[in-house]
């Protein structure tokens, strides 16, 4: 009777113990606010893009060590990327013209 029990217990033993990836919550709270981001490939993975790490370095912030990003209210969404700088593309660059 012991025999035919212990592959039933230790069958629900590794069941019991497997590692399921959690869920990332959506919105994700930042210390600049709140953030949502899109779905990966699984549902145990989101994608956020764009958050900002720092404050534009505009005016008096140009040349200087990067300060805090600034808070925001509400969710901000994180879905996407933002616009590429723009580069002007002189004589000595490498890679075909955009």
């Amino acid at each position: 009777m012991t025999h035919r029990l212990l592959p039933l217990a230790l069958g629900s033993l590794f069941v019991g113990s497997a590692i399921l990836p959690a869920a990332i919550p959506d919105p994700v709270r930042l210390d600049t606010g709140l953030i949502s981001g899109t779905s990966g490939q699984t549902d145990d993975v989101r994608i956020f893009k764009g958050i900002p790490f720092a404050a534009p370095p505009v005016g008096d912030l140009r040349w200087r060590a990067p300060q805090p990003a600034a808070h925001w209210e509400g969710v901000r969404k994180a879905e996407q990327f933002a616009p590429v700088c723009m580069q002007n593309r002189g004589s000595g660059s490498s890679g075909p013209p955009q």
